[in-house]
């Protein structure tokens, strides 16, 4: 007859335990939604890693080069194209209201664009070269088409968000992914110009939006024009407030490319780009799909309860822990599989990575939580926020524009501290706001 000893018991009710902490967090709807979301992120992230060596070993660094200056262009302007009304898609207690923030997303998508579209084409030669884009210039309609594409995508989202359709949301990600490398392969193999490369990020949009209209998740039935203009008037603080800061926000991030590209060539513009390409997937993978649940989520949370400390502090633990790894590896070997994947081209590429590996973990560890101000209907302090950010980029590297090395050390040292700063602001702001809840 077998004995069981004190370890034995010790053992088995350890892995009883075990097993029932591995049930209880794949039963966690925050986790089921989170992992749908991976599951497609690291499709699109597979897609991207499998497709980037050959990409650039179709295009040139000066091809990448100018492709980053078309996407920071449209990435700064396409983000609040419809002046943030599409996150109040994710925020209101009445369904009916879904379809009303909708149309005003879609209404002020379109009227934008075209705007950005006919400023751009007017005022291109002053707008270019201040911006030192003027390889742009044949491509101006480009702008208002990309800027419109960028909009829709993040109009999509959010309204997949709202639904809860996180299976769509993954799709979503893979069709992006799909559309923008499939395009970028095809075009660059008969004929390789930065162009294609654009033309393959605008097709890449449209089609990751599309699912949206495919699922016909909005409908624009009865619309009451009273209630479009009481809504606007109601959440006046996504244009007034929340665009600005996020315009501000994207274009400090930004920053960093229009900045080498006024002080150094085409050819280390491109190299940044695939570095920061490549630093990125981590977020992708992993933030991307945190964030996006963590929104929606805590949105939630707060309608019903009003609190999100606990929420805030699961996912500042599973960031921290998550991006660990990622970290490390690109800390220590980013140099060696650059050059082994990549070709000695674009060898400079690794010592980038390594550089921008501090403040990407500590971006990763904050982006997801960004859009807690706007849960907390604290729109302002986003904005001010956003301000100072700029600014301190903007000098760090003014300061250190002696070299491309030295610029991105400044970069990594300001940004880590700022965005250390910011996730103790959204905790300052969460506690402040629950201890207004219990006080009354």
């Amino acid at each position: 007859m077998p004995r069981f000893g004190y370890q034995s018991i010790l053992t088995f009710e350890f892995y009883v335990i075990f097993v029932q902490m591995i049930k209880q967090f794949f039963q966690s709807e925050f986790i089921r939604n989170t992992l749908k979301l991976l599951t497609g992120t690291a499709l699109s992230s597979a897609i991207g890693l499998l497709t980037l060596p050959i990409i650039t070993r179709l295009y040139t660094a000066e091809d990448f080069g100018n492709y980053q200056l078309f996407y920071s262009i449209v990435i700064v302007l396409g983000g609040v194209a419809c002046l943030k009304y599409e996150l109040a898609i994710v925020l209101p207690k009445k369904d009916e209201d879904v379809n009303y923030f909708a149309f005003i997303s879609l209404g002020t998508l379109g009227l934008f664009s075209m705007l950005t579209g006919l400023v751009f084409y007017v005022f291109q030669d002053l707008i270019l070269e201040f911006l030192n884009a003027e390889v742009l210039a044949h491509y101006v309609p480009l702008i208002g088409i990309g800027v419109f594409a960028v909009g829709l995508y993040q109009f999509g989202t959010n309204i997949l968000l709202r639904n809860k359709r996180f299976n769509d949301l993954s799709k979503n990600k893979i069709l992006m992914t799909g559309g923008n490398q499939g395009g970028a392969l095809l075009l660059g193999y008969f004929s390789p110009s930065f162009i294609w490369l654009v033309a393959s990020f605008i097709f890449g949009n449209f089609l990751a939006a599309s699912i949206v209209f495919y699922r016909k998740l909005v409908s624009f039935k009865d619309i009451d024009m009273d209630r479009v203009k009481e809504l606007i008037v109601i959440h006046k603080k996504f244009p007034l407030l929340n665009t600005p800061n996020v315009f501000i926000n994207t274009a400090s991030l930004q920053l960093p490319v229009f900045m080498i590209s006024k002080y150094f060539s085409a050819d280390i513009l491109g190299l940044f780009n695939l570095a920061s390409r490549i630093s990125m997937i981590p977020m992708g993978l992993m933030g991307t799909s945190i964030s996006q649940v963590y929104f929606q989520t805590a949105s939630q949370a707060y309608n019903e309860t009003g609190d999100l400390l606990g929420i805030y502090y699961r996912t500042v633990r599973k960031l921290a822990v998550l991006g660990l790894a990622p970290f490390l590896i690109v800390l220590i070997f980013a140099p060696y599989f650059v050059d082994l994947i990549f070709g000695d081209d674009w060898s400079d590429t690794g010592k980038y990575m390594q550089i921008m590996s501090f403040y990407v973990y500590f971006q990763f560890l904050y982006s997801p939580l960004s859009r807690t101000f706007i849960i907390l209907n604290r729109h302002e302090i986003g904005f001010y926020l956003s301000i100072g950010a700029m600014v301190i980029r903007l000098l760090s590297m003014y300061l250190f524009r002696d070299s491309i090395t030295e610029m991105l050390i400044a970069l990594s040292v300001s940004a880590s501290g700022l965005y250390i700063f910011y996730n103790f602001m959204i905790y300052y702001y969460i506690r402040l706001e629950r201890a207004k809840k219990t006080s009354t």
